[in-house]
């Protein structure tokens, strides 16, 4: 029989259904099975968005806000998707201190999935005083610590949001959060790796060289895609220091050989950005690299030699005797 009724609330976009399935959704939200709660939930928020501009019936909001506190932690996190589009176009669903407290003390019973989706609701709640924001960040402390790493980037992010008003504590934050950060950078999952590189990126933009004793992490593996490669490229140029700036730039000359002209020429590049803080050991990497003559540099359907040029010459402008003996193991001419 539950199956029964769940199923039929699945038929809702069959042409003329819509007055007849009204009322068996809404017997289904108080219903006796979960997981036929957990369909009419979703059933009558795709109702509501069939039906167009029709004015939101405050009843049923009240109810769905209500089920937020119901026994099955699917139904509270389907709720919350349904009422974020039945009110979409008043903000969406709100959250207040006693929703964000109760949905932070239902955290344990949710999977992975719902615990992300319920982390990034919260980013909604506005605390009044500084006692509400700690009281918030003490229950959400141990999820830092999650084998999820979906979980602890979005903890992480509700921390620094709420925390923004408290530079120690973000920073305290973006430390504990290190350590699962670079195992996702160097997860099989490349999607995971990429979204991780993604927010290594963003850190560094607050918090320079914080992953700078780590930076053979991010150095790049052969089978890697080269979106992946692109975003490690990036990184490693903001984790150069006096310690690691030769083992960086010898990675990234490993790569000006590569047989992906874009990645070559990306490559050549990241040196040219270091340059601006190590000129010295970067104009010794670029021209080795031409003094090499090999075919896959100096080829002339390779932008190569070009990009190595033009980036010695903004180098070495003042050189020009020496710009343009380089400039002769191509036959070209740069302005």
């Amino acid at each position: 029989m539950c199956k029964l009724t769940a199923s039929a609330t699945r038929v809702i976009r069959m042409p003329g259904i819509q007055e007849y399935i009204q009322q068996p959704i809404l017997n289904g939200l108080q219903d006796k099975a979960s997981y036929v709660r957990r369909v009419a939930v979703l059933g009558r928020a795709k109702m509501q968005k069939l039906q167009g501009d029709c004015e939101v019936d405050g009843a049923l909001v009240n109810e769905l806000y209500s089920l937020l506190r119901d026994q099955d932690p699917i139904v509270v996190v389907n709720c919350l998707r349904a009422l974020e589009e039945i009110l979409e176009h008043e903000g969406g669903v709100v959250i207040n201190k006693p929703i964000a407290h109760h949905l932070l003390n239902r955290m344990p019973d949710l999977d992975q999935w719902g615990q992300s989706e319920v982390l990034a609701f919260l980013l909604r709640s506005k605390p009044r005083c500084e006692e509400e924001v700690f009281d918030i960040l003490n229950l959400l402390d141990g999820y830092l610590k999650s084998s999820s790493s979906s979980v602890v980037m979005a903890a992480t992010k509700l921390f620094l949001v709420l925390a923004r008003a408290f530079p120690h504590v973000q920073t305290d934050v973006l430390v504990r959060a290190k350590g699962p950060l670079l195992a996702a950078c160097t997860s099989e999952s490349r999607e995971l790796c990429f979204t991780a590189l993604c927010h290594v990126r963003q850190i560094l933009d607050s918090l320079p060289g914080h992953f700078s004793s780590h930076y053979k992490k991010f150095f790049c593996s052969y089978s890697e895609p080269h979106y992946i490669k692109y975003q490690k490229m990036e990184v490693l140029c903001r984790l150069v220091n006096d310690e690691n700036v030769q083992q960086i730039l010898e990675e990234l000359r490993g790569y000006c050989t590569d047989v992906s002209v874009e990645l070559a020429q990306r490559a050549i590049f990241a040196i040219g950005n270091i340059a601006r803080t190590y000129t010295q050991q970067c104009v010794k990497i670029l021209t080795e690299l031409l003094e090499l003559k090999q075919d896959h540099i100096m080829s002339g359907n390779s932008p190569s030699p070009i990009e190595i040029l033009y980036t010695l010459y903004f180098l070495v402008i003042n050189k020009r005797q020496q710009f343009q003996h380089y400039c002769s193991f191509c036959n070209c001419t740069v302005p």
